[in-house]
């Protein structure tokens, strides 16, 4: 398997990154008809909103459930089988790369409609 480069796996989270926020652009617009916010402030406003639900979800994936908070320390609990503490410690800090990569991402899209939806209120509004 061959390895991406930098530029190409910056264009393909990039692509995403752009398709996400039509999504969100469109699926704002039709909230804010249906519902009857018919004005550019309402739609700056409905922006706002989903870029902030998208990043809270983004941030929600780090702390796991509302329950189960995150802690700073690092507890070893496992079945009596032949992996080693190396072995679960790595297992861990992928996975929580992984995490961190979806935070960095949900970041990415919903940057774009708040700062939008900040600059329609503020300009056009």
């Amino acid at each position: 398997m061959k390895k991406q480069g930098f530029l190409s796996s910056l264009l393909r989270v990039l692509k995403k990154v752009a398709l996400a926020d039509m999504v969100i652009f469109g699926v704002v617009a039709l909230i804010c008809w249906f519902s009857g916010w018919r004005t550019v402030y309402h739609y700056g406003t409905g922006l706002v909103l989903a870029g902030g639900i998208v990043m809270a979800l983004g941030a929600y994936s780090i702390v796991g459930s509302l329950n189960m908070g995150r802690t700073f320390e690092y507890q070893f609990a496992g079945s009596a089988g032949v992996d080693s503490m190396h072995e679960f410690a790595s297992r861990d800090v992928k996975d929580s790369g992984s995490r961190y990569g979806f935070l960095a991402l949900t970041c990415a899209i919903g940057i774009t409609p708040v700062v939008i939806g900040i600059l329609i209120r503020s300009v056009l509004g």
